[in-house]
């Protein structure tokens, strides 16, 4: 790594970051890769994290080190996903007819993306569904998440994390690891909010049939299966049928 890299040290860790100014996100990759192959670009992995980035470099648009596309939802480079969107089973009216709705499940909580969540925001966006499809992941100048393709030019760090010791390997279920407090003696598992336990290692959603999602009831500190279509029910063990595929099986009969 070059010598023009800063250092910083915070309570929940350390990390060397460089400034690289204006960018497209492959010219910022390739910039950043090219100092060092565990250097890349931010990824706020908890909610300190987010709030540094947010601080020190929030006056411009910047380049995240994560990907979005509609099956997948948004994931870092290392595969850590933080939200998903899911299409999943809705009943629309009284008569039993039956549709489809995107639901969002954020892993972290202070994470917002709320413009993106819901059946209309997906509705709305649907003449132009190549945008929900491979784009890039960027912080706006008020500290959310958003995505766009990677030609536009946004303020781009490259960024190299010191990870707290080996002890982290202990964390499971896609969770991060930092420092307890500032004597740097001891590491605490940092969960997503569908997990719980010293290491992360009490999954909410164990209960969830046939590949189902789940995210906290709003309000509430239950958690609730959310269902991949067509399944649908308190743990995604049915499997349902649009009123037009009925129709069509009935017509064949």
């Amino acid at each position: 790594m070059s010598e023009d890299f800063i250092f910083v040290e915070q309570e929940w860790g350390s990390l060397f970051y460089k400034h690289i100014g204006k960018r497209t996100r492959s010219e910022a990759k390739k910039l950043c890769s090219s100092a060092g192959p565990s250097v890349h670009l931010p990824i706020p992995r908890f909610y300190e994290e987010q709030e540094f980035y947010k601080t020190h470099f929030g006056d411009e648009n910047l380049w995240l080190d994560m990907t979005f596309h509609f099956s997948e939802g948004i994931k870092s480079a290392n595969e850590h996903h933080f939200i998903r969107f899911v299409e999943t089973y809705s009943k629309l009216n009284e008569q039993d007819d039956a549709g489809i709705e995107i639901a969002g499940i954020e892993y972290h909580e202070w994470i917002n993306l709320a413009r993106r969540n819901g059946r209309d925001a997906f509705m709305d966006d649907f003449d132009d569904f190549d945008k929900w499809r491979d784009q890039d992941v960027f912080m706006n100048n008020i500290g959310e998440w958003d995505w766009t393709n990677e030609t536009v030019l946004f303020d781009a760090v490259c960024v190299y994390d010191i990870f707290p010791d080996e002890s982290c390997s202990k964390c499971q279920n896609e969770s991060f690891c930092r420092y307890k407090d500032t004597s740097r003696k001891e590491t605490e598992c940092v969960c997503k909010k569908t997990t719980k336990g010293d290491n992360c290692e009490i999954d909410l959603c164990s209960k969830c049939q046939n590949g189902g999602f789940c995210d906290f009831k709003d309000a509430t500190n239950e958690v609730q299966c959310i269902c991949s279509f067509p399944f649908y029910g308190e743990f995604c063990q049915g499997k349902s049928c649009l009123l037009i595929c009925c129709r069509m099986k009935q017509q064949h009969t």
